[in-house]
Protein backbone atom coordinates (compact mmCIF):
# COMPACT_ATOMS: atom_id res chain seq x y z
CA UNK A 1 0.00 0.00 0.00
CA UNK A 2 1.21 3.18 -0.50
CA UNK A 3 2.34 5.47 2.42
CA UNK A 4 1.54 8.63 0.85
CA UNK A 5 -2.36 7.73 1.42
CA UNK A 6 -1.87 6.93 5.48
CA UNK A 7 -3.24 10.14 7.32
CA UNK A 8 -0.05 10.19 9.43
CA UNK A 9 2.27 12.91 9.91
CA UNK A 10 5.28 13.25 7.93
CA UNK A 11 8.60 14.51 9.55
CA UNK A 12 11.37 16.38 7.39
CA UNK A 13 12.51 13.09 5.62
CA UNK A 14 15.84 11.47 7.03
CA UNK A 15 17.86 12.77 10.29
CA UNK A 16 20.56 15.53 9.67
CA UNK A 17 23.28 13.12 9.67
CA UNK A 18 21.30 10.88 6.56
CA UNK A 19 20.96 14.48 4.88
CA UNK A 20 24.57 15.13 4.93
CA UNK A 21 25.32 11.30 3.50
CA UNK A 22 22.82 12.07 1.04
CA UNK A 23 24.32 15.71 0.13
CA UNK A 24 27.45 14.50 -0.50
CA UNK A 25 26.09 12.45 -3.65
CA UNK A 26 24.59 15.63 -5.19
CA UNK A 27 26.20 17.49 -7.86
CA UNK A 28 27.44 21.11 -8.78
CA UNK A 29 30.10 23.00 -10.32
CA UNK A 30 32.64 23.82 -8.00
CA UNK A 31 33.66 27.73 -7.94
CA UNK A 32 36.74 29.10 -5.91
CA UNK A 33 36.80 32.03 -4.07
CA UNK A 34 39.63 34.44 -3.36
CA UNK A 35 41.17 34.74 -0.10
CA UNK A 36 39.13 37.20 2.14
CA UNK A 37 38.37 37.12 5.68
CA UNK A 38 41.29 36.43 8.58
CA UNK A 39 40.52 33.11 9.79
CA UNK A 40 43.07 33.75 12.94
CA UNK A 41 40.67 36.24 14.66
CA UNK A 42 37.29 35.35 16.17
CA UNK A 43 37.84 31.78 17.16
CA UNK A 44 35.87 30.00 19.53
CA UNK A 45 37.62 27.53 21.79
CA UNK A 46 35.59 25.30 24.32
CA UNK A 47 36.86 26.64 27.44
CA UNK A 48 38.54 23.93 29.86
CA UNK A 49 37.91 25.43 33.24
CA UNK A 50 33.84 25.47 32.79
CA UNK A 51 31.04 24.76 30.30
CA UNK A 52 29.52 27.47 28.19
CA UNK A 53 26.24 26.77 25.98
CA UNK A 54 26.64 27.68 21.92
CA UNK A 55 23.80 27.02 19.43
CA UNK A 56 25.50 25.72 15.79
CA UNK A 57 24.84 28.00 12.92
CA UNK A 58 23.97 25.87 9.58
CA UNK A 59 25.48 27.24 6.62
CA UNK A 60 24.93 25.95 2.59
CA UNK A 61 29.37 25.57 1.68
CA UNK A 62 30.09 23.91 -1.09
CA UNK A 63 33.08 21.28 -0.52
CA UNK A 64 34.83 19.91 -3.38
CA UNK A 65 35.11 16.24 -3.54
CA UNK A 66 36.89 13.79 -5.88
CA UNK A 67 34.62 11.31 -7.88
CA UNK A 68 35.98 8.57 -9.99
CA UNK A 69 34.13 7.35 -13.11
CA UNK A 70 35.07 4.24 -15.63
CA UNK A 71 34.16 4.99 -19.29
CA UNK A 72 34.76 2.37 -21.43
CA UNK A 73 37.23 0.55 -18.93
CA UNK A 74 39.44 3.92 -18.63
CA UNK A 75 39.93 5.50 -15.23
CA UNK A 76 38.38 9.48 -14.76
CA UNK A 77 38.19 11.58 -12.37
CA UNK A 78 36.22 14.77 -12.15
CA UNK A 79 35.30 17.24 -9.08
CA UNK A 80 32.08 17.61 -8.07
CA UNK A 81 30.44 19.89 -5.14
CA UNK A 82 28.74 18.59 -1.91
CA UNK A 83 26.60 21.62 -0.19
CA UNK A 84 26.58 20.99 3.55
CA UNK A 85 26.11 23.08 6.54
CA UNK A 86 29.92 23.15 7.87
CA UNK A 87 32.87 23.53 5.88
CA UNK A 88 35.80 21.21 5.64
CA UNK A 89 39.56 21.34 4.45
CA UNK A 90 42.28 20.06 4.67
CA UNK A 91 45.22 20.85 7.18
CA UNK A 92 48.80 20.68 7.35
CA UNK A 93 50.63 20.95 10.33
CA UNK A 94 54.31 21.82 10.75
CA UNK A 95 56.19 20.20 13.51
CA UNK A 96 59.45 22.70 13.13
CA UNK A 97 56.95 25.98 13.00
CA UNK A 98 54.44 24.67 15.14
CA UNK A 99 52.14 26.24 12.26
CA UNK A 100 49.27 25.01 10.42
CA UNK A 101 48.95 25.62 6.80
CA UNK A 102 45.50 24.78 4.74
CA UNK A 103 46.67 22.06 1.24
CA UNK A 104 46.59 24.00 -1.72
CA UNK A 105 46.93 20.65 -3.52
CA UNK A 106 43.03 20.45 -4.08
CA UNK A 107 40.57 17.78 -2.75
CA UNK A 108 41.46 15.10 -1.16
CA UNK A 109 41.28 11.68 -3.44
CA UNK A 110 42.94 14.12 -6.34
CA UNK A 111 45.22 12.20 -8.89
CA UNK A 112 49.11 13.12 -8.23
CA UNK A 113 49.27 14.21 -11.96
CA UNK A 114 46.03 16.78 -11.33
CA UNK A 115 47.37 18.21 -7.96
CA UNK A 116 48.06 22.09 -7.85
CA UNK A 117 51.16 22.96 -6.08
CA UNK A 118 51.41 22.61 -2.48
CA UNK A 119 54.90 22.66 -0.13
CA UNK A 120 53.94 20.26 2.62
CA UNK A 121 52.60 18.02 -0.01
CA UNK A 122 55.78 17.92 -2.41
CA UNK A 123 58.05 18.20 0.87
CA UNK A 124 56.89 14.65 2.12
CA UNK A 125 56.67 13.05 -0.88
CA UNK A 126 60.25 14.24 -1.17
CA UNK A 127 61.84 13.46 1.75
CA UNK A 128 59.85 9.93 2.59
CA UNK A 129 59.42 9.35 6.43
CA UNK A 130 59.98 5.41 7.88
CA UNK A 131 57.69 2.98 9.69
CA UNK A 132 58.01 4.62 13.05
CA UNK A 133 59.38 8.13 11.82
CA UNK A 134 57.60 11.36 12.50
CA UNK A 135 57.59 13.39 9.27
CA UNK A 136 57.85 17.14 9.25
CA UNK A 137 54.24 17.94 8.11
CA UNK A 138 51.29 16.14 9.39
CA UNK A 139 48.05 16.19 7.09
CA UNK A 140 44.71 15.99 8.37
CA UNK A 141 40.86 16.84 7.61
CA UNK A 142 39.31 19.81 9.61
CA UNK A 143 36.34 21.19 9.85
CA UNK A 144 34.59 24.39 10.30
CA UNK A 145 31.15 25.51 12.36
CA UNK A 146 29.52 28.56 12.16
CA UNK A 147 28.62 29.28 16.54
CA UNK A 148 26.83 31.35 18.61
CA UNK A 149 27.64 31.62 22.34
CA UNK A 150 25.60 32.39 24.28
CA UNK A 151 26.24 35.05 27.37
CA UNK A 152 27.21 38.52 28.28
CA UNK A 153 30.16 39.45 25.85
CA UNK A 154 32.37 43.12 26.23
CA UNK A 155 34.45 44.58 23.45
CA UNK A 156 38.07 45.46 25.03
CA UNK A 157 41.63 46.83 23.46
CA UNK A 158 43.42 43.93 21.82
CA UNK A 159 47.18 43.87 23.59
CA UNK A 160 49.88 41.99 23.17
CA UNK A 161 52.30 39.37 24.89
CA UNK A 162 53.95 41.91 27.19
CA UNK A 163 50.51 43.41 27.75
CA UNK A 164 50.81 46.76 25.56
CA UNK A 165 48.05 47.69 23.06
CA UNK A 166 48.05 46.37 19.34
CA UNK A 167 47.75 49.83 17.33
CA UNK A 168 46.90 50.05 14.07
CA UNK A 169 49.57 51.56 12.40
CA UNK A 170 46.71 53.46 9.19
CA UNK A 171 44.11 54.68 11.71
CA UNK A 172 46.79 55.26 14.74
CA UNK A 173 43.33 53.46 16.99
CA UNK A 174 44.06 49.84 18.85
CA UNK A 175 42.75 47.46 17.86
CA UNK A 176 39.60 45.88 19.24
CA UNK A 177 37.98 42.09 19.65
CA UNK A 178 34.67 40.38 21.84
CA UNK A 179 35.57 38.53 24.86
CA UNK A 180 33.15 36.70 27.38
CA UNK A 181 32.52 38.68 30.52
CA UNK A 182 33.16 36.36 33.22
CA UNK A 183 33.12 38.94 35.61
CA UNK A 184 37.11 39.72 36.04
CA UNK A 185 37.60 42.58 32.43
CA UNK A 186 38.35 46.33 33.03
CA UNK A 187 38.55 48.62 30.68
CA UNK A 188 35.22 47.54 28.78
CA UNK A 189 34.03 49.52 25.61
CA UNK A 190 30.71 48.37 24.33
CA UNK A 191 28.70 45.31 26.12
CA UNK A 192 26.55 42.63 24.43
CA UNK A 193 24.36 39.06 24.52
CA UNK A 194 25.72 36.55 22.54
CA UNK A 195 28.67 36.45 19.88
CA UNK A 196 28.97 34.55 16.95
CA UNK A 197 32.06 32.89 15.98
CA UNK A 198 33.64 30.27 13.88
CA UNK A 199 34.67 27.12 15.43
CA UNK A 200 37.82 24.69 13.96
CA UNK A 201 37.61 21.29 14.94
CA UNK A 202 39.95 17.70 14.51
CA UNK A 203 38.09 14.74 13.58
CA UNK A 204 38.10 14.03 17.10
CA UNK A 205 35.57 16.77 18.18
CA UNK A 206 33.83 16.44 14.86
CA UNK A 207 32.88 12.87 15.91
CA UNK A 208 31.88 14.14 19.35
CA UNK A 209 29.30 16.45 17.73
CA UNK A 210 27.88 13.59 15.63
CA UNK A 211 27.52 11.65 18.65
CA UNK A 212 25.45 14.65 19.84
CA UNK A 213 23.57 14.87 16.97
CA UNK A 214 22.60 11.25 16.89
CA UNK A 215 21.24 11.41 20.54
CA UNK A 216 19.17 15.31 19.46
CA UNK A 217 17.86 13.53 16.02
CA UNK A 218 15.80 11.19 18.59
CA UNK A 219 13.89 13.75 20.37
CA UNK A 220 10.38 15.39 19.12
CA UNK A 221 10.99 19.11 18.97
CA UNK A 222 6.86 20.01 18.68
CA UNK A 223 6.83 18.22 22.86
CA UNK A 224 10.36 19.31 23.17
CA UNK A 225 10.80 15.44 24.92
CA UNK A 226 14.18 13.05 24.65
CA UNK A 227 14.15 9.45 23.10
CA UNK A 228 10.92 9.75 21.76
CA UNK A 229 11.26 9.36 17.68
CA UNK A 230 10.79 6.20 16.22
CA UNK A 231 10.87 5.44 12.54
CA UNK A 232 7.64 3.21 11.62
CA UNK A 233 8.16 3.17 7.76
CA UNK A 234 10.71 3.36 5.00
CA UNK A 235 8.96 4.13 2.09
CA UNK A 236 9.96 4.96 -2.07
CA UNK A 237 11.14 8.65 -1.78
CA UNK A 238 9.31 8.87 -5.67
CA UNK A 239 6.10 11.49 -4.61
CA UNK A 240 3.66 9.54 -6.83
CA UNK A 241 4.55 6.11 -5.82
CA UNK A 242 5.52 5.85 -1.68
CA UNK A 243 5.67 2.16 -1.93
CA UNK A 244 6.87 0.67 1.42
CA UNK A 245 10.16 -0.31 1.53
CA UNK A 246 10.29 -1.35 4.73
CA UNK A 247 7.58 -1.84 7.82
CA UNK A 248 9.85 -1.46 10.74
CA UNK A 249 6.77 -2.62 12.79
CA UNK A 250 7.26 -5.79 11.31
CA UNK A 251 11.26 -6.21 10.41
CA UNK A 252 13.47 -5.07 12.96
CA UNK A 253 16.87 -3.21 11.36
CA UNK A 254 19.77 -1.94 13.98
CA UNK A 255 20.11 1.72 13.35
CA UNK A 256 23.44 1.57 11.55
CA UNK A 257 21.22 -0.36 9.35
CA UNK A 258 18.38 2.14 9.02
CA UNK A 259 20.55 4.76 8.20
CA UNK A 260 22.63 2.92 5.44
CA UNK A 261 19.27 2.53 3.77
CA UNK A 262 18.05 5.62 3.85
CA UNK A 263 20.94 7.19 2.70
CA UNK A 264 21.08 4.94 -0.43
CA UNK A 265 19.64 5.18 -3.63
CA UNK A 266 16.54 3.00 -3.87
CA UNK A 267 15.46 0.77 -6.99
CA UNK A 268 11.79 0.83 -6.78
CA UNK A 269 10.09 -2.28 -8.52
CA UNK A 270 6.55 -0.27 -8.57
CA UNK A 271 7.64 3.02 -10.31
CA UNK A 272 11.32 2.10 -11.98
CA UNK A 273 12.59 4.97 -10.28
CA UNK A 274 15.44 5.24 -8.14
CA UNK A 275 15.38 7.92 -5.47
CA UNK A 276 16.92 8.05 -1.58
CA UNK A 277 14.37 6.88 0.45
CA UNK A 278 11.59 8.40 2.71
CA UNK A 279 10.45 8.05 5.99
CA UNK A 280 7.39 8.28 8.44
CA UNK A 281 7.76 8.87 12.12
CA UNK A 282 6.30 8.65 15.21
CA UNK A 283 6.31 10.03 18.60
CA UNK A 284 5.30 8.11 21.49
CA UNK A 285 4.84 11.49 23.76
CA UNK A 286 2.44 13.66 21.03
CA UNK A 287 0.63 13.56 17.84
CA UNK A 288 2.92 15.98 16.03
CA UNK A 289 5.80 13.96 15.51
CA UNK A 290 9.07 16.41 14.39
CA UNK A 291 12.42 15.30 14.54
CA UNK A 292 14.90 17.51 15.90
CA UNK A 293 17.83 18.42 14.70
CA UNK A 294 21.65 19.26 15.45
CA UNK A 295 20.67 22.83 14.64
CA UNK A 296 17.97 22.83 16.96
CA UNK A 297 19.50 22.68 19.90
CA UNK A 298 21.65 24.69 22.54
CA UNK A 299 24.91 22.17 23.45
CA UNK A 300 27.07 22.48 26.53
CA UNK A 301 30.09 21.82 26.01
CA UNK A 302 33.38 22.42 27.50
CA UNK A 303 37.18 20.32 27.29
CA UNK A 304 38.27 18.26 30.14
CA UNK A 305 42.30 17.64 30.69
CA UNK A 306 44.12 14.73 30.13
CA UNK A 307 47.14 13.41 31.27
CA UNK A 308 50.61 13.87 30.30
CA UNK A 309 50.45 15.70 26.26
CA UNK A 310 47.51 14.81 24.75
CA UNK A 311 45.04 17.96 24.06
CA UNK A 312 42.03 18.46 26.40
CA UNK A 313 39.20 16.32 24.73
CA UNK A 314 35.86 17.84 23.62
CA UNK A 315 32.43 17.00 25.74
CA UNK A 316 29.17 17.83 24.73
CA UNK A 317 27.55 17.54 28.83
CA UNK A 318 24.05 18.39 27.70
CA UNK A 319 21.42 19.52 25.56
CA UNK A 320 18.19 21.64 25.77
CA UNK A 321 15.55 22.04 22.55
CA UNK A 322 14.14 25.30 21.87
CA UNK A 323 13.93 28.27 18.94
CA UNK A 324 16.99 30.15 18.41
CA UNK A 325 15.87 33.71 19.29
CA UNK A 326 15.22 36.13 16.53
CA UNK A 327 17.12 39.04 18.54
CA UNK A 328 20.59 37.64 18.11
CA UNK A 329 20.53 38.14 13.95
CA UNK A 330 22.63 34.94 13.87
CA UNK A 331 23.66 34.00 9.89
CA UNK A 332 26.38 31.97 8.91
CA UNK A 333 29.42 33.32 8.62
CA UNK A 334 31.89 33.03 5.09
CA UNK A 335 33.79 30.08 6.06
CA UNK A 336 34.50 29.44 2.07
CA UNK A 337 36.43 32.80 2.26
CA UNK A 338 38.05 32.36 5.37
CA UNK A 339 39.57 28.77 5.14
CA UNK A 340 40.41 28.72 1.67
CA UNK A 341 44.04 27.31 0.76
CA UNK A 342 47.15 29.24 1.64
CA UNK A 343 48.90 30.64 -1.12
CA UNK A 344 52.34 29.57 -2.47
CA UNK A 345 53.84 32.78 -0.72
CA UNK A 346 52.02 31.90 2.07
CA UNK A 347 53.36 28.56 2.36
CA UNK A 348 57.31 29.80 1.50
CA UNK A 349 57.29 32.41 4.25
CA UNK A 350 55.90 30.17 7.10
CA UNK A 351 57.75 27.06 6.30
CA UNK A 352 61.10 28.41 4.63
CA UNK A 353 61.25 26.38 2.04
CA UNK A 354 61.33 26.90 -1.89
CA UNK A 355 58.77 26.07 -4.27
CA UNK A 356 61.06 25.38 -7.20
CA UNK A 357 63.53 23.42 -5.10
CA UNK A 358 60.80 20.97 -4.35
CA UNK A 359 59.35 20.86 -7.54
CA UNK A 360 63.66 20.27 -9.45
CA UNK A 361 64.54 16.53 -9.43
CA UNK A 362 68.39 18.10 -9.11
CA UNK A 363 70.20 18.71 -5.80
CA UNK A 364 70.56 22.03 -4.58
CA UNK A 365 73.98 23.04 -4.98
CA UNK A 366 75.67 24.28 -1.62
CA UNK A 367 76.13 28.07 -1.27
CA UNK A 368 79.98 29.52 -2.33
CA UNK A 369 81.72 31.13 0.20
CA UNK A 370 84.88 33.11 0.01
CA UNK A 371 88.21 31.80 1.43
CA UNK A 372 91.83 33.20 1.29
CA UNK A 373 93.76 31.24 -0.87
CA UNK A 374 96.14 29.10 0.72
CA UNK A 375 99.65 29.59 -0.51
CA UNK A 376 101.48 28.00 1.14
Amino acid sequence: MAFGKRPIEQARVGSFRTQDNIRRQEKAVYEPKKRGANRFNNSFYAPVDYSTTIRLIPGAYKIPMVEERTDNGKKEYCVRNVVQEYFEMVRHYDGLTKKTLLCSAGPPGTPREKEKPCIPCLYARKHPKGRNEKGRFGWSKGYVWTVLEYGEFALVNQVDKEGYLKINERSGEPYTHWVKNLGDIEDILEVKEGHLQHWSQSREQFDEIMMAAASIECCCFSCQNKRAIRRSVIYCGNPTCQETIVDLSKVRLTDAEEEDLMSSLHHCPHCGQSTYPGEYITCNKCDNAVRASLFDADLVVRRIATTGDDAPKLRIEDFFLNPLDPSYKAKPMDLETMYQPDSIEIQERWTGLDLEDLMSDKPKPPPRTMHARNYK
